[in-house]
């Protein structure tokens, strides 16, 4: 019986931890919108927003800076989401008790 309290209290645990994620995550949210308008706005779009990709190029032309985005940064958070995403894939693949992770 008392597997079953141990149990529950982890899955307690994991649930407010995947609540605090979540909640994290629409903070953020609303922050980068936030930041978006509000650059949008010094730039002189006012109201539109017209793209993370345009305001870049007009907040990087601001500061004198030439050329191509660096996208170091961006290429390694795509490549970080695609190795999770294939983690993710192959733990969904996997039957319980026959290998993977655990």
């Amino acid at each position: 019986m008392g597997g079953e309290g141990a149990q529950t209290n982890e899955i307690e645990c994991l649930r407010a931890a995947l609540d605090d994620e979540r909640g994290a995550k629409k903070v953020a949210a609303g922050a980068a919108d936030r930041f978006r308008d509000v650059l949008s706005e010094c730039l002189g779009y006012g109201d539109e927003n017209p793209g993370d990709d345009v305001l870049v190029r007009d907040l990087r032309a601001h500061f004198g800076k030439a050329g191509p985005e660096p996208t170091r940064w961006r290429d390694f958070c795509a490549g970080a989401l695609a190795t999770l995403d294939q983690i993710n894939a192959d733990r969904m693949s996997t039957p319980p008790g026959q290998g993977g992770a655990a």
